[in-house]
């Protein structure tokens, strides 16, 4: 599969621990910063760490790092229809087609970003393989957030917008194609630092050199240290970096507290997946796709 010229930088994968996987894909050598740590792994009995340093090697203008949390819903396209390819597939999947059709209306339409991923997958009960696939991904959410008034956003009512809260109100989705532009996987999920993240972070850092601001997701939290004021839609903004900067964003999850499908369940870590956003001025955005591995199956039993 050819890649295409936007596309800067290659895809590196690196198993961390044992049920980690993370994956990065660098810009151009000689940019204008580092990725120092990409964590994405756990941190003892019912806690996940995520953590993001970067090292600023010549002066910035704007660096803007912008966070993903989508969940696997493949469920939700068994016996779709297949009668186009690529792109506009996606386009016809329900979920995206009700955010398109709102363009009519004089809804901005957002252009799908591309990237590549490598996902983990269990070939055989014994065999764990990375395959790669084109991610196509929609965010919504500039929109989506632009209609509702600040003092609903930054309320602990949690209000309900359909079946979901607000916080949990799906605008991002993804399609995974694979070598044979196949639609494999979709995601759908928030523009924020985590899904549901109100209950399940634990502790959010926002750190440039010595000077750093936490935020604090326990219930009873509230004013501007509470989870509900970080940074709207996980878009957080550093002006005028100088060389040597130090950046640094850090929170920790409470993984009792994980998404559930239709209120039944918690998901399993594995089917999240977080995509992470650096965009810095004079360079194309520069992404990164955090997952752990999924559990090995459990060999269906013979008769």
């Amino acid at each position: 599969m050819k890649i295409e010229r936007g596309l800067v930088g290659t895809i590196l994968v690196a198993l961390v621990v044992a049920t980690l996987v993370s994956f990065f894909i660098f810009g151009e050598r000689g940019g204008s910063f580092s990725i120092v740590k990409n964590e994405y792994a756990a941190a003892g009995r019912n806690r996940f760490s995520v953590g993001l340093s970067i090292f600023v090697k010549k002066p910035i203008g704007v660096l803007q790092i912008s966070y993903f949390s989508l969940l696997n819903r493949t469920d939700l396209i068994e016996g779709f229809p297949r009668n186009t390819t690529g792109e506009q597939i996606c386009g016809h999947i329900p979920n995206i087609r009700s955010f398109l059709d709102m363009s009519k209306d004089g809804f901005i339409r957002p252009e799908a970003t591309t990237l590549y991923a490598n996902i983990p997958i269990w070939e055989t009960p014994d065999r764990l393989v990375e395959k790669r696939f084109k991610v196509y991904l929609y965010d919504f959410s500039k929109e989506a957030w632009a209609a509702i008034p600040p003092e609903i956003i930054h309320s602990r009512k949690r209000p309900v917008f359909g079946t979901v809260h607000l916080w949990d109100f799906y605008d991002i989705f993804a399609c995974m194609f694979d070598e044979d532009d196949n639609l494999t996987y979709f995601y759908e999920g928030v523009a924020d630092f985590y899904l549901n993240k109100v209950v399940s972070i634990d502790e959010l850092t926002i750190q440039r050199n010595g000077q750093k601001k936490v935020y604090l997701g326990r219930e009873g939290e509230i004013g501007p240290n509470s989870i509900l004021y970080a940074p709207d839609r996980g878009v957080v903004r550093f002006d005028d970096l100088r060389r040597n900067d130090r950046i640094q964003i850090l929170f920790s999850i409470d993984s009792t507290n994980r998404p559930s499908i239709n209120g039944r369940w918690p998901v399993s870590m594995s089917q999240i997946v977080q995509i992470i956003q650096i965009k810095a001025d004079g360079y194309a955005p520069q992404y990164l796709v955090n997952t752990v591995k999924p559990p090995k199956p459990v060999p269906k039993p013979t008769h």
